[in-house]
């Protein structure tokens, strides 16, 4: 946890929150549940999931028959198996959760008397920011007075009990109207028109603002502005169309030079490197940029010129899926002007920059960065270096002159003065958290490890299920390991570096050892369950990474027959989960799912994903942390 503030918390308190804001009391809604029964608090776990079925059974025409067979099956089985006695909480961790709870009511009676707040941190690691709640508000105060990327538009009556209600009905009112336009001037076509209207969609809400707490060098504090409730906003359905109608466009433009993750850059590094001795040499240096406060610098005029000229390039016919280039302007303009939310009864609109809840505006600008970099990319491929960009962080290899680089450099600072840009020249570079170095002409890297890390083992932050997102990121570090250290001993440093991870945020060596053996299942590498040496470490690594190439390519197959589909490929369902047989459970529901609904003639012609998730409702941040809205 990040102090910043003097308390009374005793030292079993504080160890008690270094368990960070996704810890969760173990069956606090068995024990401390409001309601009487098992039977009742089953039921509300269930509520959700309940609603969910329902909804989609009604949207798809399910037949009823089947609908009725399988809800009634499932509620039968969801009531077997989280209060079947191999259900039952044991005697040890009801203690436990007693004692946890104890010493939760206590933290909050102590927050509450010292005038305290705690926050999760902005990096999305599980830790834990306490400050006394006058400062913090003074910080969000200044932010607000200074900020250049929203506007205040309008306020909210305190003393109406539904007046964001009322601003919100004029909202949709003044979007549908303005998609209408459109549509009678037929710059739209009628299916997209009946897609985006928003008069009929249900549980819109305007998204809030909230903050937290980024911690600097010198213990400077930064906020960071968040919104949410997104998925809920009026301009979610615009810009979920927009997003599935460009980013073909842009993806297909861009494999050359863009990263689809760290996986993808060290292999496209390591390949130029083998393959293109002659550029890459002794005297070969790595040159790394990033592009700060991109996302809320950029006017959003220009937005709309680069985007206008990426379009422009891509689309001789002027025309795509029934839109002009005009068309789709005057869409994302809709979009960047409508990105409306509130905080403490006050109505703002972005002016400058895009909210990152969308994914549409992380694809936007990925198109901008794209023509940005459109001269320094002629440059450098004019010389045969390599070049590559991931969202706002660039690298490219450099042989040339000093003269030519600072050239290139200041060519790109004079485009937009708002957006600051960083630039690392050196043999040795960190980027996309790996190691990168030019040893007398030959590629050496490993994982980058931060010495300047004030709390170096921390898991990250999970809002749902933290040990279902703490097993996949074993997973995600074990195979970064892999594909980042060539090196037997850098692979081992780094399995260590995980292990003590786990280890200082109460797992135990078993757990640890169970999810290093899942790994080795998923791989299936028949013949290297004992990595122990160089040689079968280098065979392993060659499997894996085999393994992860093949992956790509059948997710990227996947993901290109997804876009041909008119309707979601997925839906997803969840239930709230405290103590049980969430395994059993699951596994009897994707059952029941392919044995009764995949049956319907009519349903299955949809060729719909499923997936199922639990959600703890009851997390560390839940029941410290409320923010103001």
């Amino acid at each position: 946890m990040i102090q910043h503030a003097a308390h009374h918390f005793t030292l079993e308190e504080l160890q008690f929150l270094n368990r960070g804001p996704t810890y969760v009391i173990p069956g606090q809604m068995h024990l401390f549940s409001i309601y009487q029964t098992l039977e009742t608090t089953l039921t509300q776990q269930l509520l959700p999931l309940r609603k969910q079925l329902l909804h989609v059974f009604t949207n798809c025409s399910l037949d009823l028959a089947r609908q009725q067979i399988f809800r009634r099956t499932i509620e039968q089985q969801f009531f077997e198996s989280f209060s079947s006695s191999s259900s039952s909480i044991p005697i040890d961790i009801r203690q436990r959760a007693f004692h946890e709870q104890a010493l939760l009511q206590s933290i909050q009676t102590k927050l509450q008397q010292d005038h305290l707040i705690l926050r999760r941190t902005a990096d999305n690691f599980n830790t834990f920011y306490l400050d006394h709640t006058d400062h913090f508000n003074l910080l969000i105060e200044n932010y607000l007075q200074t900020n250049t990327c929203f506007e205040m538009i309008g306020t909210l009556d305190p003393n109406l009990v539904n007046a964001e209600e009322q601003y919100r009905t004029r909202l949709i009112e003044v979007m549908d109207n303005i998609l209408e336009k459109l549509h009678r001037k037929k710059e739209i076509h009628s299916i997209y028109y009946e897609k985006l209207q928003l008069a009929k969609k249900k549980n819109l809400s305007l998204p809030y603002l909230y903050f937290l707490p980024t911690v600097h060098s010198h213990y400077q504090t930064l906020l960071q502005p968040r919104l949410s409730s997104c998925r809920n906003a009026p301009i979610h359905t615009m810009t979920k169309f927009l997003d599935r109608l460009l980013r073909p466009l842009y993806e297909n433009s861009c494999q050359s030079i863009a990263f689809l993750d760290g996986h993808d850059f060290i292999q496209k590094l390591q390949v130029y490197c083998q393959l293109d001795a002659n550029h890459f040499t002794v005297h070969t240096e790595f040159v790394t940029f990033q592009l700060h406060n991109l996302y809320t610098r950029v006017s959003h005029r220009d937005l709309l010129t680069a985007l206008n000229d990426f379009l422009i390039q891509q689309l001789p016919s002027n025309r795509f899926q029934w839109l002009s280039i005009e068309t789709i302007i005057n869409l994302v303009k809709f979009s960047l002007e409508h990105h409306i939310f509130t905080y403490e009864n006050i109505i703002y609109r972005y002016k400058k920059g895009s909210p990152l809840n969308y994914k549409f505006t992380q694809l936007l600008f990925d198109i901008y960065i794209q023509q940005w970099q459109t001269k320094l990319v002629l440059r450098i491929r004019a010389t045969d270096q390599f070049y590559g960009r991931y969202h706002h962080l660039g690298i490219f290899t450099w042989n040339t002159l000093n003269e030519d680089l600072h050239m290139s450099i200041q060519e790109l600072n004079e485009q937009n003065a708002d957006i600051q840009l960083t630039i690392t020249r050196a043999n040795k570079v960190n980027f996309l958290d790996a190691y990168i170095e030019n040893r007398n002409g030959q590629l050496y890297t490993c994982v980058y490890r931060d010495v300047k890390q004030q709390q170096p083992f921390l898991l990250p932050y999970s809002a749902e299920h933290p040990r279902k997102l703490h097993r996949q990121w074993f997973r995600f570090r074990i195979a970064r390991a892999i594909h980042y250290c060539p090196s037997f001993d850098d692979f081992q440093e780094e399995y260590l570096r995980l292990e003590l991870t786990f280890l200082a945020n109460g797992y135990s060596l078993d757990f640890v050892k169970y999810l290093w053996d899942k790994c080795l299942e998923r791989f299936k590498p028949l013949n290297y369950v004992y990595i122990h040496n160089a040689v079968n470490y280098k065979s392993f690594r060659l499997h894996v990474i085999r393994y992860y190439n093949q992956k790509h390519a059948n997710s990227r197959r996947e993901y290109q027959l997804d876009r041909l589909l008119t309707q979601p490929s997925t839906i997803s369902f969840f239930y709230l989960y405290d103590w049980g047989n969430r395994i059993e459970f699951n596994r009897k529901f994707l059952q029941l799912w392919s044995d009764v609904i995949m049956k319907d003639p009519k349903f299955s012609q949809l060729a719909l994903k499923m997936s199922l998730r639990c959600k703890h409702c009851f997390s560390l941040h839940t029941l410290l942390i409320h923010y103001r809205q």
